[in-house]
């Protein structure tokens, strides 16, 4: 009975620590639909939008994209904006352009973060084709005690 009890603990206390976590922050990835398997692919000069609805507004909010080329000449801008209805979107920051390198990675952050809905919006320019992954994390600040 003594072990039937430690376990029951043992298991109430994990789920009590597991919704603890999840209320502090989270973590996911932005993608041009919501079945889509990450990483994207931008190819040619066809616009690739993704997106991401958070669970709610935070203090903190990381957006990375990493683009990594696998044929062609990258170039081209990059864009995030953000909205609070899923309509009206705001630019969050000036639009940055795309470099003809292996790898490329831009960092947005955010705070506080005044939006729900995240969009990033590529414009290739050129022959190319792009690897395109963006993750999202986001999280309370800490108390002050």
């Amino acid at each position: 009975m003594k072990k039937l009890f430690s376990l029951l603990f043992a298991c109430a206390l994990v789920a009590v620590c597991s919704f603890a976590y999840s209320q502090q922050g989270g973590q996911g990835y932005l993608k041009s639909s919501i079945t889509h398997v990450v990483p994207d692919t931008a190819a040619n000069s066809t616009p690739l939008i993704q997106i991401y609805t958070l669970p709610g507004y935070w203090d903190q909010v990381v957006v990375q994209s990493t683009f990594t080329k696998i044929s062609g000449t990258i170039t081209g801008t990059v864009g995030l904006y953000g909205s609070t209805d899923n309509f009206g979107f705001s630019q969050i920051d000036s639009v940055r352009n795309l470099t003809n390198v292996a790898v490329k990675t831009h960092t947005w952050y955010i705070t506080p973060s005044l939006f729900r809905y995240y969009k990033l919006v590529i414009t290739p320019s050129g022959t190319l084709a792009v690897k395109v992954q963006t993750p999202i994390m986001w999280r309370l600040k800490p108390a002050i005690r």
